[in-house]
């Protein structure tokens, strides 16, 4: 069991995939603008591993916690995360809304690449999908 926490501290400081703070601007479909506010990346009981990491993200007036979608294999014993995906969803009076943040690891250094936010109203049966592609960081 020492060998496991060993390993895993040894990992867990080398993988985290932080989003720079500040307003990051895209662009959907039509062309016309998307924005998310980063705030603040934490760990849940201030222990810094990727499955801990939470990243505050502010589209309009919701607030979403992102985190690294997990996944548990009882076959193989495996216990994962996707490093390439942050994700929420956060629920409402008649359904929940949704945010996936995809990271591009191409140049080297991670960062947002595009983001989808949903919205599901399950009595009604609404559902809007906005697509936002182009991230760039632009300020502080």
């Amino acid at each position: 069991m020492n060998k496991i926490f060993f390993l895993l501290m040894i990992f867990s400081t080398t993988v985290f995939a932080e989003i720079q703070p500040g307003v990051w601007k895209g662009v959907v479909s039509d062309q016309a603008y998307c924005f998310m506010d980063v705030g603040p990346t934490t760990f849940i009981n201030g222990f810094p591993h990727p499955l801990n990491e939470r990243i505050e993200i502010k589209i309009g007036q919701t607030i979403y916690s992102v985190k690294h979608p997990h996944s548990v294999n009882e076959e193989t014993g495996e216990i994962s995360f996707n490093h390439d995906l942050f994700e929420d969803v956060v629920p409402t009076a008649t359904g929940a809304f949704a945010l996936q943040i995809q990271m591009d690891h191409s140049t080297g250094r991670e960062r947002p690449q595009s983001l989808v936010v949903m919205e599901h109203d399950w009595k009604t049966g609404f559902k809007e999908v906005l697509n936002c592609h182009s991230l760039k960081w632009v300020s502080p």
